[in-house]
């Protein structure tokens, strides 16, 4: 399936990927998948914007992570992540932002690999309401960028 942007910026050539993740309840870790990345490309940000208000808790949290999952489906390298571990409450309809990966490489996802958005809970974790996720990225890969001028 090609690549199909949702949002394109013509002097940046930025793209943007949305998901739409279901409600899903405290201890009980999940992902989906978010982009079949047929070119190589970088990610640039992620963010997720909840549908209600999220508290985090320093004992009970869930960590929430866009993952390169490889070609093979299996691998878990975060590029972007955030553990809801203070008691600071996200408001609802309001941009989430996930911390970009420190390792640089972490953001440059390979022609063939899948990105997932993973739900990790620690001890019972949180309830996660009816969200989308975000990712905004451009192509490394030349052919791409070609393509698309």
């Amino acid at each position: 399936m090609p690549i199909v942007p949702q949002n394109v910026s013509a002097q940046q050539r930025r793209f943007t990927a949305r998901s739409y993740i279901p409600t899903t309840a405290a201890a009980s870790d999940d992902n989906w998948p978010l982009l079949y990345a047929e070119y190589a490309l970088r990610i640039v940000s992620g963010y997720v914007i909840f549908s209600v208000d999220v508290t985090g808790h320093a004992t009970n949290y869930t960590t929430l992570t866009i993952q390169d999952r490889g070609s093979a489906g299996s691998g878990t390298t975060a590029a972007c992540q955030l553990a809801f571990t203070a008691a600071t409450t996200h408001a609802d309809n309001t941009q989430v932002v996930l911390t970009n990966s420190t390792t640089a490489a972490n953001l440059d996802i390979a022609a063939g690999s899948c990105l997932a958005f993973d739900k990790t809970d620690a001890n019972s974790g949180l309830a996660i309401p009816d969200s989308i996720v975000v990712v905004e990225y451009e192509f490394t890969d030349q052919e791409a960028r070609e393509q698309l001028a």
